[in-house]
């Protein structure tokens, strides 16, 4: 009896005691995912900047193609910027400018430490 009162007063006082006593919980809903339209590496987690392709114009440095990882130089060192269309990128950088190319001069500087 006094087991029974106790847990009266405690499901009556204690606002969150009451959600220990019910029922579990239905499972969640799960919608269905069509896979063949999700990339591979989105389903095994596996989405960084190294697996994803660049989405804009090819990058040029300097007469050298840059990779697909590879950072732009700092805008101090910039000089100047010229755009290729997509056709005249193609023919001088190959299929990887097929969205245009993107000419970038900058200032040789030596950065590495001389020793005194």
């Amino acid at each position: 009896m006094k087991r029974l009162l106790l847990l009266g007063l405690l499901l009556a006082a204690v606002p969150g005691f009451a959600q220990f006593t019910r029922l579990p919980a239905e499972a969640p809903e799960v919608f269905p995912v069509d896979v063949r339209r999700v990339p591979a590496d989105a389903v095994w987690g596996l989405t960084t900047p190294l697996h994803q392709p660049r989405r804009g114009p090819l990058l040029v440095v300097d007469g050298h193609a840059l990779p697909d990882s590879a950072d732009l130089p700092l805008p101090d060192d910039i000089i100047g910027l010229r755009e290729l269309e997509p056709g005249e990128a193609v023919r001088r950088y190959g299929q990887r400018a097929s969205r245009g190319a993107l000419l970038i001069e900058t200032a040789k500087r030596n950065r590495w430490l001389k020793r005194p």
